[in-house]
């Protein structure tokens, strides 16, 4: 670790960059990625339009729930967003690498 002033100081802890080696209390450092990304990459136009109607539907109900208080998974409400966020992605990435084939 460095000191703002630029002194090297050990403090007994890996470095930020130090993937794979042991904090003395939290174990590894893991190397973090995301496994849903690549899964859409490999689908269909109208199985991504598919999953995309699915994922909106679910943050309807997710939404209700909340209001109502009834919602038990808050975290469930923003992984849908996130879903929803990689497929609207992958379509727009799709889309302009048409655009630029033609």
């Amino acid at each position: 670790m460095v000191h703002k002033l630029g002194e090297l100081v050990d403090d007994g802890l890996p470095d930020q960059g130090d993937h794979g080696e042991q904090h003395p209390r939290r174990g590894p450092t893991p190397l973090l990625r995301c496994p849903s990304s690549g899964d859409h990459h490999q689908r269909q136009e109208d199985q991504l339009q598919d999953e995309l109607l699915k994922r909106k539907k679910e943050q309807f109900n997710l939404r209700f729930q909340q209001a109502a208080g009834q919602l038990e998974n808050t975290a469930r409400y923003g992984k849908v967003r996130r879903d929803i966020a990689r497929i609207q992605t992958v379509q727009s990435e799709r889309k302009s690498q048409q655009e630029q084939g033609s």
